[in-house]
């Protein structure tokens, strides 16, 4: 791990599990095993699983897209 976060944290990637993994768990004692993707939802007939996922983008509209 890095002495320094940078930017490249950020991205969501290796970095970023690493930053989780290193700093953040040991940080708050070790809730690693809450670290789903999903909430799991306990309904009367059946367990779900939800998860979201979003994204940011500016502007709205952009060559070959938009949001």
């Amino acid at each position: 791990m890095a002495e320094r976060i940078q930017l490249a944290h950020g991205s969501g990637g290796k970095l970023t599990a690493d930053l989780i993994r290193e700093v953040f768990y040991p940080s708050l004692g070790g809730v690693e095993k809450f670290a789903n993707d999903s909430a799991v939802i306990n309904l009367p007939a059946c367990r779900i699983a939800l998860t979201i996922d979003s994204f940011v983008i500016n502007p709205i509209f952009f060559p070959g897209g938009n949001i």
